[in-house]
This record gives C-alpha cells, structure tokens and sequence, in this order.
C-alpha cells in the first residue's frame, strides 16, 4: 500500500510537472505568435509604404518626361517662330530694297 501511494505521489508530481512544462511552452508558443505576427504585419506595411513610395517615384517620373516634352514642344515652336522672323525681315529688306529702286527709278523719269 505504501508503494502505491508513492507511485501515485510520485505520479502527481510528475503531473504537475508535466503541467507547468507545458504552460512554459504554450506561453513561449504565444510569443512566438505574437512575435510572428508581428513581424508579418512590420513587413507588409514596410512592403506597402515601398509600393506607395515607388507609386509616386512613378508619378513623377511621369509628370517630368510630360514636361520635358511640353519645353521640347515650346523649344520647337521658338526656332520655327525664329525662322519666321529671319525669313520675313529679309522678306522686308527686300521688299525695301525694290521700294527704293523703283522711287529711284521714278525719279529718274
């Protein structure tokens, strides 16, 4: 009889033991969930501010190339304005040139 109520003593300390070890791991194994989680939810939004961050690089690269064809456009229009301008003075000296010989010419009769 001795032998078996030290059986089952020895038994409830193993019991009990087995108990708390397991609490240390479920507790440890929440941590570790938590601690998971939380590096998933840290990556995702360090993934999401990137996308956000590459969004608007996009934007502006975008915004840019748009306006460097708008001064491209501008530039373009400026020359053809500037020929514009060369071609009609000349055009002007010229028709002053022919003015000139012609009153010199009525003069002359």
């Amino acid at each position: 009889m001795k032998k078996l109520q030290d059986d089952w003593s020895h038994m409830q300390k193993e019991w009990a033991e087995g108990k708390r070890e397991l609490e240390v791991e479920r507790s440890h194994s929440r941590d570790l969930i938590f601690s998971r989680d939380k590096a998933v939810k840290d990556a995702t939004d360090r993934i999401e501010a990137s996308g956000k961050e590459l969004a608007d690089a996009i934007k502006t690269m975008e915004d840019t190339m748009q306006l460097n064809r708008r001064n491209q456009l501008l530039i373009d229009e400026t020359e053809a304005l500037k020929k514009e301008q060369q071609q009609w003075k000349s055009d002007m000296e010229e028709l002053q040139i022919i003015s000139l010989k012609k009153r010199k010419l009525q003069t002359e009769l």
